[in-house]
């Protein structure tokens, strides 16, 4: 920003300061050299003026010594006469002189010729007389004024045919974003983000839209949707709910494991316990509450099945609690939790499987990297609710924030198994809400025809 104005100050210089140097050239008196030569002849012709004063005055005082000793020689009898006529005589001699010479007559002539010029000079230098240079004159400063006005305005007018086009190119390119990411965005929010200008200049500000804060998921507004079906199993071991509790909104994932005994009641004792430490946890802390209730449902589970069924019988589990615009997830076993945001699918949990401890032991190298993806062990539980303490647990160390348009889910692998994640992400995309998604999910899954097709659930979180 701070570089953008220093270009467009620059350019607004620039612009005025070239229509006054238009103006000032405009103004510019051409005569000026000759009002100097002319003054300089004034001042000979006045030292002129003064030596024939001077010569007037000689000759006339000569002329009077001349006749006054002419009339001493020729007596006082005819000394009054001739002195008259030779006086008269000698000084109307020595006037026609001076006027031939222009001893007596130039000052008057000069005088004349200063006050019979003042259109010549009176015009050009009419300041002059006032100590003030032509520049100064009104004429003059309003033709400066009218030469700095114009490079003003043609400066103005350039930076405001740019600021347009800026603008139109930003809002096209605004409605370009909008239609790619195929999401309508209603009552966005505005931050600001700064970013690094080109080629090393400043950073600037700018404006950045985000979708504004997320509303509670509500089963009646359709923004809870779940799907629960039985597939082609002879029971379903599945078992979810949604519930609000004294932390928030809970909704809870279990997959009871298949071929285990009684896998069915544990998934529901996991979920029951659950629900009952959300009542008696709170989630003031700041800390993930889920870690405690995972722990009361954990020790519930095994109170239920003795000492002597540990990993005869066990179930997976997700759970995710929901609070003002943020949500705690925790997640034990191979069912996934993921997260869509603006036309991405994202799973934010570890499945607790032997593959993942077969690839930690290639990258120690214990073992070969080809035996990671041809052990047939490599899709066994590792960590699950029966098994006693449990081994691996994934969760958020802090609240994960969302927004508007966001949706959470909670799956287990009777659907993820038989339907791609870029399939959810269309179901997601071409449904109005959770409830209309939940519905489509469960046709698509069906209409995968899957001889072997495992009970699957889900849970949509719509924000």
């Amino acid at each position: 920003m701070r570089y953008r104005l220093k270009k467009w100050l620059l350019c607004v210089l620039t612009m005025t300061l070239v229509g006054g140097a238009s103006s000032w050239a405009a103004i510019q008196d051409p005569q000026g050299v000759q009002t100097e030569s002319r003054e300089e002849d004034n001042d000979n012709r006045e030292e002129e003026n003064e030596g024939q004063e001077a010569g007037g005055q000689r000759s006339e005082n000569e002329g009077q010594e001349v006749g006054g000793q002419r009339s001493g020689d020729e007596g006082q009898e005819s000394a009054g006469q001739p002195t008259g006529d030779d006086g008269q005589s000698e000084d109307s001699q020595a006037t026609e002189e001076n006027q031939r010479s222009g001893a007596g007559q130039p000052l008057g002539d000069d005088g004349q010729k200063e006050n019979g010029k003042p259109a010549e000079r009176g015009q050009e230098g009419k300041n002059m007389s006032s100590g003030l240079p032509d520049w100064l004159s009104e004429d003059s400063i309003l033709m400066l004024a009218a030469g700095f006005g114009a490079g003003l305005a043609a400066a103005l007018a350039v930076f405001g045919i740019r600021s347009m086009i800026r603008k139109k190119k930003r809002d096209k390119k605004n409605a370009s974003g909008d239609r790619k990411g195929g999401q309508k965005m209603e009552g966005d929010s505005c931050i600001t983000e700064r970013v690094s200008g080109k080629r090393g200049t400043a950073a600037e500000t700018r404006a950045v839209r985000l979708p504004a804060p997320a509303s509670m998921p509500d089963a009646a507004k359709g923004t809870v949707g779940t799907v629960h079906h039985i597939g082609r199993r002879k029971s379903q071991q599945d078992t979810f709910g949604v519930n609000p509790t004294n932390a928030g909104l809970l909704a809870i994932v279990s997959d009871g494991m298949g071929g285990l005994a009684d896998s069915d009641k544990v998934s529901q004792r996991a979920v029951m316990g659950m629900f009952q430490a959300g009542n008696r946890v709170s989630g003031d802390s700041g800390e993930n509450p889920l870690f405690e209730m995972l722990s009361m449902a954990n020790e519930q589970v095994l109170d239920m099945l003795g000492e002597d069924q540990l990993y005869k019988s066990g179930a997976t589990l997700l759970a995710a609690l929901v609070c003002r615009g943020q949500f705690h997830w925790v997640a034990v076993g191979d069912s996934r939790i993921y997260l869509y945001c603006r036309g991405h699918l994202f799973q934010i949990n570890r499945e607790h499987i032997y593959k993942q401890e077969l690839v930690q032991e290639a990258v120690n190298r214990n073992i070969s990297f080809s035996r990671v993806s041809t052990d047939p062990q490599r899709d066994r539980l590792v960590s699950f609710l029966g098994m006693g303490e449990l081994k691996y647990i994934d969760g958020s160390l802090r609240p994960v924030d969302v927004k508007q348009g966001d949706k959470l889910l909670l799956m287990s692998d009777g659907i993820f198994n038989t339907i791609a994640e870029q399939e959810i992400i269309w179901i997601l995309e071409n449904t109005d809400n959770a409830a209309g998604a939940a519905a489509l999910m469960e046709q698509k899954v069906m209409q995968a025809d899957n001889p072997k097709q495992d009970n699957f659930t889900c849970v949509i979180l719509d924000f």
